[in-house]
């Protein structure tokens, strides 16, 4: 017989023997032959598929529809809320999608990030009140040719103001 000593509890010591001839096969067999082993991983798999349910997380079909299109103003920075100007400030240097909202009104926020000259212009292709969303569809349109641009970056970005709703908002 193999063992060794391990130390207990108030100076108590354990032997603990292992025997060459018991093997693991042996001891994780059940009645039913099936290794329990396999048989934990099975119940835990079983759990988890019973408690997916449960958690907060929800997927959501959005039907793409014609929708109704909702009043809406495309803001002037001048006229831009404090939060506003420091949410663009922040993400400025990459593309972002970003809501707001100030009392009883939504901020549609989107920026196409650094781009290396100026002359950009940002397009409205579609805002729509889906069932069971707010679709923002917008193109970034580059520089015109034959215009004399910069070499100075621009960020472009686009700022849409409408009155709050609690739908998600769907950016393309």
């Amino acid at each position: 017989m193999n063992g060794f000593c391990c130390p207990s509890f108030k100076n108590f010591f354990v032997i603990i023997h292992f025997s060459p001839t018991y093997t693991i096969a042996k001891s994780t067999k059940t009645k039913g032959g099936l290794p329990t082993l396999k048989k934990l991983i099975l119940t835990l798999c079983f759990i988890c598929l019973l408690t997916l349910p449960l958690t907060s997380c929800s997927i959501e079909k959005v039907k793409a529809q014609d929708g109704v299109k909702p009043e809406y103003t495309v803001m002037k920075e001048e006229d831009f809320p404090d939060k506003v100007k420091e949410l663009i400030e922040e993400n400025k240097e990459s593309e972002f999608q970003l809501t707001y909202q100030d009392g009883s009104y939504l901020y549609l926020l989107k920026g196409y990030g650094k781009q290396e000259t100026g002359g950009y212009s940002i397009q409205i292709e579609d805002l729509s009140l889906w069932d069971n969303a707010i679709h923002l569809q917008t193109t970034l349109i580059g520089p015109e040719e034959d215009k004399d641009l910069k070499d100075e970056p621009s960020y472009p970005y686009l700022v849409v103001k409408m009155k709050y709703r609690e739908e998600p908002v769907i950016f393309e």
